[in-house]
């Protein structure tokens, strides 16, 4: 398995098969749709009383009620986007196989196994998840003793975040390459999450000499993708801040303006939204491709059994 040939196939897939462009769009669109409402924490954080005198816990009005649908939310986004992810992976391995691709077929399959591959990302995410646990309980201290200590020591620990993302991030890159082989085994073979779980990391194992360059360029690859569409996204939004802030000089009205330069902000959002929904068709479309030249090339070395003829 070349990393060259793996990248220029996947490319290759992604420019030819448009089918698979809405869903890439899709997961980013309800990941950010899921990031921004996360600011709402913030804002109940720092309303909370913390006059040492009066040190019981009194939440806003309704943000018990706000708390719940910001979790039904991101449950709900969760699903869609595994839902968008897994049909991704279906309709490549369809294309591997038969040269066309169904966004139908793909979506039933995905939702067959929506369950397992829940299960497969809460169980790979585990270790990442309980590093970020313990690096973010600290910002619940308010929430279960509100005082003035408690807010210096969460402001204390919260301004130690970035050693914390130091830890977090190279362990979430680190699964994420048993994830890629777990989820194909599940998706593409058919397997129940368990068996998955176990087959994937002994098949990378075996492999982890061809998948490893992989791993490498396309983390080096989304880096720099990353870099480059943050740097146009600041460029554009200061291009777009400039234009509200004309208008506002020219107009005298803040909506006016505001309304005036809505379409530019949003025709951006759209714009690098379906830029970085490309990329994760690409990642998708190498991640599969190179699960099928690993599985081939096992199926190729496996020693056919002998037939011995015994004489009467």
């Amino acid at each position: 398995m070349d990393s060259w040939q793996v990248i220029r196939r996947a490319a290759w897939i992604t420019r030819r098969y448009p089918t698979l462009w809405p869903f890439g769009f899709l997961v980013v669109l309800i990941g950010g749709a899921a990031a921004y409402p996360q600011l709402f924490l913030v804002v109940l954080r720092w309303s909370l009383p913390v006059e040492s005198s009066t040190a019981s816990l009194s939440l806003p009005g309704g943000s018990l009620a706000a708390v719940l649908a910001l979790a039904a939310w991101l449950g709900a986004a969760a699903v869609a986007s595994y839902l968008s992810e897994g049909a991704m992976v279906r309709m490549v391995g369809e294309i591997e196989r038969s040269g066309l691709a169904s966004i139908e077929q793909g979506v039933r399959a995905a939702w067959g196994c929506l369950t397992a591959v829940l299960r497969i990302a809460l169980l790979t995410g585990l270790p990442v998840g309980i590093v970020f646990a313990q690096c973010s309980a600290p910002a619940a201290l308010p929430f279960l003793w509100p005082s003035p200590e408690a807010s210096a020591i969460t402001e204390v620990i919260c301004s130690l975040w970035p050693m914390a993302a130091l830890v977090t991030l190279p362990l979430a890159a680190a699964m994420n390459l048993p994830y890629e082989f777990i989820l194909r085994r599940c998706l593409l073979e058919g397997r129940p999450a368990g068996a998955a779980i176990r087959e994937g990391p002994r098949l990378l194992r075996r492999s982890l000499g061809r998948a490893a360059p992989l791993w490498l360029t396309l983390l080096g690859a989304g880096l720099a993708a990353g870099l480059l569409l943050t740097l146009l996204n600041l460029l554009g939004l200061f291009a777009v801040i400039r234009v509200a802030s004309t208008l506002w000089a020219a107009w005298h009205s803040l909506a006016a303006a505001t309304l005036s330069a809505l379409p530019c902000f949003l025709l951006l959002v759209v714009a690098f939204s379906f830029l970085h929904g490309l990329y994760l068709v690409f990642y998708s479309a190498a991640w599969t491709v190179a699960y099928h030249a690993v599985t081939e090339s096992e199926e190729a070395a496996t020693p056919l059994p002998t037939l011995v003829l015994l004489r009467a």
